[in-house]
């Protein structure tokens, strides 16, 4: 296997480039063995518990549990409580683990290495995404309390509808600015950075590139996300003719789960894009003199003047 070409700017070339991963298992095992361990507590009570909530699915509505009494709904989400503590142990510990996995095997498809999900230095890895996480929740606390304090100063001087759309125009659009020009934080990651140096890293790489990452990332993301969709209602649809509509979901979320590769792969490609800009085509070369016609001299005495 070859490393990827050079980036063009083109996001449907990088995907075209990256949808060659999925016929390689090596690079899609992983990813899904970790989905599968992290379902293990839904998939448990789906066999062995009570009917959990499904989960909405794509073009799927999601049907709900009915309860006669206050006492069955109480009984029915005690009896899940176990359910979402194990959830949330193995998301702790298995979410950056899964993360990690997912973008060194999208960097070792793109630089053309043998899928090695769990080689050496994995776990520092996942150690450091988890870190980031931890940096981006600050971030996200302090942006909303900044929020707040915004909209009580306008509440006061303008009232609580004024307050109330700029929150929202504000809240908007910090979301949208600082979302892409941190969304190369976790590429900086995989290329040795420590978890607030990838963010500032990320935010230089995307300065005055903002156009061109909101391109990247829409195209890259709904395409992506159009394709999971189509999978799992596909599969959900045939588990919900049987009769097993929350185990379809289950099994779609296992199957898609290699697609974040693939979405990856694109976003790496992003990244070495803007580290690498396509430099300007050269002008053509100067022809030489003899090619050149020559330069109209005017007669002496300077242009002929016309006569009335």
């Amino acid at each position: 296997m070859t490393a990827a070409p050079p980036p063009r700017d083109s996001a449907l070339d990088a995907l075209g480039f990256a949808f060659g991963v999925l016929r390689k298992p090596g690079y899609l095992w992983a990813p899904m063995v970790l989905t599968v361990v992290l379902l293990l507590p839904l998939l448990a009570v789906s066999a062995f518990g009570p009917p959990p909530p499904i989960m909405p699915s794509p073009g799927f509505a999601p049907t709900q549990p009915a309860f006669a009494t206050q006492a069955e709904f109480e009984a029915y989400f005690s009896s899940l409580l176990p359910v979402l503590a194990a959830s949330l142990v193995l998301l702790l510990v298995l979410g950056p683990l899964s993360s990690a996995v997912i973008y060194r095997l999208a960097l070792q498809y793109v630089e053309g290495q043998p899928p090695q999900p769990f080689a050496p230095g994995i776990v520092n890895l996942a150690w450091r995404f988890f870190l980031q996480w931890l940096a981006v929740v600050l971030l996200i606390v302090l942006a909303c309390l900044a929020l707040v304090l915004i909209a009580a100063v306008t509440n006061a001087l303008l009232g609580p509808g004024a307050a109330l759309l700029v929150a929202v125009i504000l809240a908007v659009g910090l979301f949208v600015v600082v979302g892409l020009r941190l969304g190369l934080a976790p590429i900086m990651l995989l290329w040795g950075a420590g978890p607030i140096e990838a963010i500032d890293r990320s935010w230089n790489l995307t300065r005055g590139h903002l156009g061109r990452v909101f391109r990247w990332f829409v195209v890259v993301g709904v395409l992506v996300a159009l394709l999971s969709a189509a999978i799992s209602g596909v599969i959900t649809a045939m588990f919900s003719a049987a009769g097993l509509p929350f185990v379809g979901q289950l099994a779609g979320a296992v199957v898609v789960a290699p697609l974040g590769v693939m979405q990856v792969i694109g976003l790496v490609q992003l990244a070495r894009l803007l580290q690498n800009p396509i430099p300007p085509p050269l002008p053509p070369p100067a022809l030489p003199d003899w090619m050149n016609p020559p330069a109209q001299q005017e007669p002496p005495g300077g242009p002929p003047v016309a006569s009335a």
